[in-house]
């Protein structure tokens, strides 16, 4: 039997919290430890999750298989080129990098030093969104011809300093939410001809819609922003097949829904108990172990996506649509 991925954990916000839940009990990978954050910071969540902080990185890395980077956005590359250089695999969380030539360096540091790196786009992972994939491979309900993603939450006021609400540090809610489904289409769908996006703002309130031209395929569309106060963080779409109709709403009892040509009651598909970020370090640490690239989402894939959403903010400023290529390194 193969022993388990030691994953070093590389900051002590939310979403290294999420990474540690991830890993408990996972038969493939189990945490190092912390490190790359406050002395504070580390020793809350050091106690949290029972597993040692280190005040240095190198002395996570010297114990780890592979670094999971859940630090904000401005410092992944830092965090990436660190862990590459100790010849250690990297999971980055999402974006990849707040810009492109960001991103490029990331990738090719990882190439020169030989190891891999995958971005941690989890709705790639997400049960409701295993489903829609595997319905729009496989022609269950016939050809997709809509999909609307959405993503809203309350303002993150709650990140350490406030970072995620400079968009000189997150990307705000473009880069930082909208994303998601932006990197979605592109893995249901490939490289659409253009985005068309439009921005709303006022006081408390930032949100993008963007549409994603695909002449000859799906209207493709998605939402994202931060609303007014405690507003609940919500996701979802609306995918619309030629013999079904299939809606994710995160909020929901029964978060998939399945409406079918014909007929009839909806479906409520049986799904893994289990989420993204859970299923994305499981496949993360197989390909470590085993190996092989991240192919299902690697470092192309975060650069492709972030370029998409750059391209939807540009839409929004100039009020034209951006035509897109994917982009290469």
């Amino acid at each position: 039997m193969k022993k388990r991925l030691r994953l070093g954990i590389f900051g002590a916000g939310m979403m290294a919290r999420a990474h540690l839940e991830a890993l408990r009990g996972l038969k493939e990978a189990e945490a190092a430890g912390v490190s790359w954050a406050g002395k504070k910071s580390l020793k809350k969540i050091s106690a949290e999750f029972g597993v040692p902080a280190f005040s240095r990185p190198e002395e996570l890395l010297a114990r780890s298989d592979a670094v999971s980077v859940c630090l904000p956005t401005f410092l992944h590359e830092a965090a990436t080129a660190t862990a590459a250089a100790a010849g250690r695999d990297v999971l980055c969380e999402k974006p990849l990098a707040l810009d492109e030539a960001a991103a490029r360096r990331m990738i090719k540091a990882c190439r020169s030093a030989g190891v891999r790196l995958m971005t941690a786009h989890c709705l790639r992972f997400w049960p409701e969104y295993v489903f829609l994939k595997k319905a729009a491979q496989s022609g269950e309900f016939g050809a997709a011809l809509e999909f609307h993603g959405s993503r809203f939450s309350a303002a993150p006021g709650w990140s350490s300093g406030n970072w995620l609400l400079e968009d000189s540090l997150s990307g705000g809610p473009a880069i930082d939410l909208h994303i998601h489904d932006a990197d979605m289409i592109l893995y249901l769908f490939g490289p659409p001809e253009a985005a068309r996006s439009r921005s709303i703002s006022a006081h408390g309130l930032r949100a993008i819609y963007s549409e994603f031209e695909y002449p000859n395929g799906p209207v493709a569309r998605a939402d994202a922003g931060w609303f007014f106060g405690s507003y609940p963080f919500k996701m979802g779409y609306r995918a619309v097949f030629e013999r079904a109709v299939v809606e994710y709403d995160s909020s929901a009892e029964n978060t998939l829904i399945v409406w079918r040509a014909g007929g009839g009651a909806p479906l409520a598909p049986k799904l893994k108990k289990t989420d993204g970020y859970r299923e994305q370090i499981r496949y993360f640490a197989r390909c470590a172990s085993n190996g092989c690239e991240p192919d299902m989402s690697d470092g192309q894939s975060g650069l492709a996506a972030l370029r998409l959403v750059r391209n939807a903010l540009r839409s929004s400023e100039t009020g034209r649509a951006v035509r897109y290529r994917l982009p290469s390194v």
